[in-house]
């Protein structure tokens, strides 16, 4: 389902209102729009997307929320889950291009994000963003320009990885932030990034930050942030 207008969806509660499968299962805003939306949702599940394709075949960006980036790469749509539910995502490429070796790029098992994003009493749980030789965000990937503001949430059991023959880099099981990242009275908790492959030691192959990547901007109070697992 893609929503391009400004909107608002109720659900009945996250345990009784459920959108569930494509790939991925929500798309909010157009690519290069020049007016994004805003979109605000509560009490929803998000599950079942499967996202395989985005843009080319050797990318895939957000199994469960896919949120573009507006005009010129400009910041996209303004979205609010309260109350919500992502889990049981997947973002893997299903194809690869040739970066002087065999490439391919997972970013967002449970979102991917180039908008205004807040989680409020909201659960990224048991995502995955894996199969690529680049593997990023198992739950949660805020591109550069983003704004993501976790509060009071839950980001648990994701997981980026970078396995198979192609495997080389595996980041950020829970959140990777390349944009300004705020989170308060939140957990990043049980979260894996992990990276095995049939790559040479002369080859690269890396795995980092079981929970949390910070490549842009953070402000984390208030938080746990534990049992997270790095594996290589």
């Amino acid at each position: 389902m893609t929503i391009v207008q400004d909107v608002t969806i109720v659900g009945a509660g996250a345990g009784r209102t459920v959108l569930e499968g494509g790939g991925p299962v929500l798309t909010i805003g157009v690519d290069g729009a020049t007016d994004p939306p805003v979109v605000s949702l509560r009490g929803v599940t998000i599950t079942g997307g499967r996202t395989t394709y985005t843009f080319v075949p050797e990318l895939a960006f957000g199994g469960g929320v896919f949120i573009p980036a507006g005009m010129d790469g400009s910041v996209g749509a303004t979205v609010t889950f309260t109350d919500s539910v992502i889990s049981g995502n997947s973002a893997r490429p299903g194809g690869t291009a040739d970066c002087g070796f065999p490439c391919s790029f997972a970013l967002g098992g449970g979102i991917f994000n180039s908008g205004r994003l807040t989680l409020l009493r909201t659960a990224v749980v048991s995502n995955t963003a894996g199969s690529g030789s680049h593997t990023f965000g198992g739950g949660i990937f805020n591109d550069w320009m983003a704004e993501l503001t976790v509060d009071h949430s839950t980001i648990r059991d994701n997981r980026s990885s970078a396995t198979g023959d192609i495997g080389r880099v595996a980041e950020s099981g829970g959140i990777h932030d390349s944009g300004a990242m705020t989170m308060r009275s939140s957990s990043v908790v049980s979260n894996v990034s992990e990276q095995e492959s049939r790559l040479t030691l002369e080859e690269d192959h890396v795995a980092n930050a079981g929970g949390i990547s910070v490549n842009g901007s953070a402000v984390i109070t208030d938080s746990v942030i534990r049992d997270n697992l790095v594996s290589s």
